[in-house]
């Protein structure tokens, strides 16, 4: 069952150049990466959990206050999820995708952010970062 939906899809430019260099043209990266979307938005949430796993130990003092109440991503997702707003951030390995280089840890990430101008974005851990501006306010720069 779909969650929730994607919105526009983008690859960062890592994930592509880093797909290239195991050998897989865009097209062949593009069928890669489509499972790990469909993982995604059917709460299969990587190493942050399953979403099915996740709703039942979501304690009430967490409903009430959401996201803010907790530092676990998959709750996080959970809370986001129920609440049709905020980010769903999935984490994946090399591995999850393809069957060569079994061992290869190499994380590949996938985060939604959901709500009328939802997007999500597949990246790896170097292309996101958190930055805070002078007002103090935090915001997510992609590279």
């Amino acid at each position: 069952m779909i969650l929730f939906s994607t919105g526009p899809c983008s690859v960062t430019p890592s994930v592509l150049e880093f797909m290239t260099n195991l050998g897989f043209d865009s097209e062949s990266a593009d069928e890669l990466i489509r499972p790990l979307l469909i993982r995604h938005v059917t709460g299969d949430f990587g190493t942050a959990g399953k979403y099915s796993d996740i709703l039942p130990t979501i304690t009430v003092d967490e409903r009430n206050r959401g996201v803010l109440a907790t530092r676990d991503d998959g709750k996080i997702n959970a809370l986001a999820v129920q609440a049709k707003e905020g980010r769903v951030m999935s984490y994946y390995t090399l591995k999850d995708i393809i069957d060569q280089e079994a061992n290869n840890q190499t994380p590949i990430w996938v985060c939604t952010y959901l709500g009328p101008n939802g997007y999500t974005v597949v990246m790896l851990p170097t292309d996101y970062e958190f930055k805070v501006n002078k007002k103090g306010n935090t915001y997510l720069n992609f590279y």
